[in-house]
């Protein structure tokens, strides 16, 4: 069973949309992939993640992702194994420690 990482709705803890200073951040596949990196196996991850997850929700995801990167882009990905290659992209990123990524949660209580 998947443990979601849970905000408290402060102002300090919101998301503004300009991805400076935010610890917390709403994105359903980010916060599976910062949970699960260390547990799953890389492969296995991937797979799940594009069984489950769909084309707009991962190109959504990855503009999300760059927003982290300070300046740097992440590659763009065409062909038919495309979102698998962004999907392995981005799990290689989750957990650099050089890449400073706020904690992101699924859902918001309200």
């Amino acid at each position: 069973m998947a443990t979601l990482v849970m905000a408290d709705n402060t102002a300090a803890n919101r998301d503004d949309d300009a991805g400076s200073d935010v610890r917390t951040r709403r994105s359903e596949l980010l916060c599976f992939m910062q949970q699960k990196a260390h547990v799953l196996v890389f492969d296995q991850l991937v797979k799940l993640c594009l069984d489950f997850h769909r084309k707009e929700e991962v190109l959504s995801t990855q503009n999300i992702m760059e927003q982290y990167l300070k300046g740097k882009r992440m590659s763009k990905r065409q062909g038919n194994d495309a979102m698998k290659r962004i999907l392995e992209d981005m799990l290689k990123i989750v957990p650099d420690p050089a890449v400073e990524l706020p904690t992101f949660f699924a859902i918001e209580c309200d």
